[in-house]
């Protein structure tokens, strides 16, 4: 049930997601991993509806590192052979759900509302594979559309980063990563993300009463990503980090009722701090996965768009 205390301020569209949502308060026991699986893929396949049907697609495939084989989608709304900005994409799920299918109408929204050309990666999950692979898959995928520029019609001056949720981490990981690489992040855009890795923060007791994401469910999903309970190094919870300098603008949407919410406040302040230009949304009325109703509430739906309009301005 939503609380009484929210109800009046949280979007009655996305009461409605929490409500019919498969996955509250499942992920750390009382379901096995496929049946978490299964449950999101169903969730998703209600919700994520494009509202643009002239998003072309094309399935590409690249070999990371360790000649690992990872799927990439691109997706684009202009057919010229100009050179366009671009997005690599990397979806959210706890590190543990999701894939290219789950998010392909978020990338598609995205194209249709930037003409940017956006790849979506489909990295390895967790527990089959548990850190750095994700990182490892995600970093590839960045550098293969640097270094495939010309074939993709991609102007390599001009990709950014855009995730949500364990997507977010991911994104401000490798743009970390990055600053020791012969590689330059135009922009970062980070949806709802996970950071760090203390689930005692402010904002998780504030909503702990309310369905959706729990301290529990972020435990498992963030144990399960490092294969433990002992953080590995600063790029599994980029929070975490001691240098926040050389980093790209960074656009971090955080939502009213989200526990994540102080990941990403903190996150802002830490970048803000390093004089990178940092710009910080919080989404008042939704909660965490507020993506998933993006066609469907007016307050996703301008949260999104904002999120959108940060790429084009940082193109500029």
């Amino acid at each position: 049930m939503i609380p009484e205390r929210v109800a009046d301020r949280m979007c009655p569209v996305y009461q409605q997601l929490l409500m019919s949502s498969s996955n509250s308060g499942d992920a750390e026991t009382s379901l096995t991993l496929e049946q978490l699986r299964a449950n999101y893929k169903k969730q998703v396949r209600s919700y994520d509806v494009t509202t643009e049907s002239s998003i072309e697609t094309h399935d590409l495939f690249m070999v990371g590192r360790n000649d690992n084989a990872i799927a990439l989608r691109l997706f684009q709304q202009n057919l010229s052979d100009a050179s366009a900005p671009a997005v690599l994409y990397i979806h959210g799920g706890g590190w543990v759900l999701g894939d290219i299918d789950s998010h392909a109408g978020i990338c598609a929204d995205i194209a249709m509302h930037t003409g940017f050309r956006v790849v979506s990666v489909d990295y390895r999950l967790s527990p089959e594979s548990i850190y750095p692979s994700a990182l490892h898959d995600c970093i590839d995928a960045l550098h293969y559309i640097v270094d495939s520029a010309q074939s993709l019609c991609i102007d390599p001056r001009r990709v950014s980063l855009m995730g949500d949720s364990a997507g977010g981490n991911l994104c401000a990981a490798v743009a970390m990563a990055c600053r020791q690489r012969s590689i330059t992040v135009a922009s970062q855009v980070l949806l709802y993300p996970s950071l760090g890795a203390d689930t005692s923060l402010p904002s998780f007791f504030e909503n702990e009463d309310i369905p959706g994401l729990s301290r529990d469910d972020m435990q498992y999903y963030f144990q399960t990503y490092i294969g433990g309970e002992t953080l590995p190094d600063a790029l599994a919870a980029p929070l975490t980090a001691t240098h926040f300098d050389q980093l790209p603008p960074s656009y971090i949407s955080v939502a009213e009722f989200d526990p994540l919410r102080d990941d990403g406040c903190q996150y802002a302040k830490n970048l803000s701090a390093a004089a990178t230009p940092t710009t910080l949304s919080v989404e008042q009325g939704l909660g965490h996965s507020w993506l998933w109703v993006r066609n469907h509430s007016t307050a996703a739906q301008l949260a999104f768009r904002r999120a959108c309009r940060f790429l084009l301005h940082s193109d500029d």
